[in-house]
């Protein structure tokens, strides 16, 4: 018999990418769009996935409809990111809340929930090398509190028989992905990238990496209980990227009139941030610090191709 499988929130990068490419034999594919949007956005997905109009943000709709149907594993993607504008009482419904009821439908049903988080929870620069969930949490901004606090929720009702995996991904590069790698791609095509001068390593996260984890997760039982790193193979340092990038753009290395130490660049980011440009304070406070994962862990319990960030920003710059 087929399992029942449902994935929220299709509206964000990581919902649209996984509701595109799953390709499930042995489950039926259920996926959440938001109420009000032209379905025909999604009519590529019309006989592989079954769409449902409904925003994870109306918690008493979302509650009605986990009442009247049957799941056996629900792939839950946050809204976190699709809209910056957003308050934060909306922004605490549309997780915070929607997390509670999918949670209460999971252990009342036994479903299986696969979370997906954020590395957010580390900050957005750890400072600890390689993170892991021994890390010491520096946790700031809004966002990523709500990330945490929705962690700790999971993790109280795995105490109470709670069936879940949490994955946190690394920045997002590929297809449909926006945010961090977009900016950065944006600053270097226009030249306006501060080059910091000394070594630092990042470790991004290919999507096609993500989805093929959350994939595998549906049928993977033995990652149940457990908190997993996803990102590349390895850390890159961000000169290097960034000239790769350049070189994909412009046919020469980054050039650019100005150049930061580490120092000046982070009392920049604060300044920035004190004078609440907090986009423009919080990507250069990620470029001034060395941040990469521990990902033994999802190695070893994943059948995973291992991804080489400069072979694959380079498919999705082409």
């Amino acid at each position: 018999m087929k399992k029942n499988v449902l994935i929220t929130n299709i509206d964000d990068n990581i919902g649209y990418a996984l509701s595109s490419k799953i390709s499930h034999r042995s489950a039926n594919i259920f996926a959440l769009y938001p109420e009000g949007e032209d379905p025909e956005k999604y009519s590529h997905l019309k006989g592989k996935v079954t769409l449902i109009p409904l925003s994870v943000s109306n918690t008493l709709i979302l509650k009605k409809h986990l009442l009247l149907n049957e799941y056996d594993t629900i792939i839950h993607i946050p809204d976190f990111h699709s809209n910056p504008h957003i308050s934060r009482k909306a922004l605490r419904r549309a997780n915070v809340f929607a997390t509670q009821q999918i949670i209460e439908f999971c252990l009342s049903n036994k479903a299986k929930l696969i979370y997906c988080s954020s590395v957010a929870i580390y900050g957005d620069s750890p400072f600890e090398l390689p993170s892991h969930d021994r890390s010491e949490k520096i946790i700031f901004g809004y966002r990523a509190k709500m990330i945490a606090e929705i962690e700790s929720l999971i993790e109280l009702n795995r105490l109470k028989g709670l069936r879940a995996v949490i994955f946190r991904p690394a920045f997002l590069y590929g297809e449909n992905c926006c945010g961090f790698f977009q900016t950065l791609v944006k600053m270097i095509r226009y030249r306006i990238l501060p080059k910091v001068n000394e070594r630092i390593y990042i470790h991004l996260c290919s999507i096609k990496l993500l989805i093929n984890v959350l994939e595998q997760a549906i049928t993977n039982d033995k990652s149940l209980g457990k908190n997993y790193n996803i990102a590349d193979e390895e850390p890159v340092i961000l000169r290097e990227l960034v000239n790769f990038i350049s070189n994909n753009i412009h046919k020469k290395d980054y050039k650019t009139f100005f150049q930061l130490n580490l120092y000046v660049g982070r009392n920049i980011a604060r300044l920035l941030h004190k004078f609440h440009l907090n986009s423009a304070g919080k990507f250069l406070e990620r470029l001034t610090h060395n941040w990469f994962y521990d990902i033994e862990d999802l190695e070893r319990d994943f059948v995973i191709h291992k991804h080489n960030t400069f072979i694959d920003i380079s498919d999705t710059l082409n």
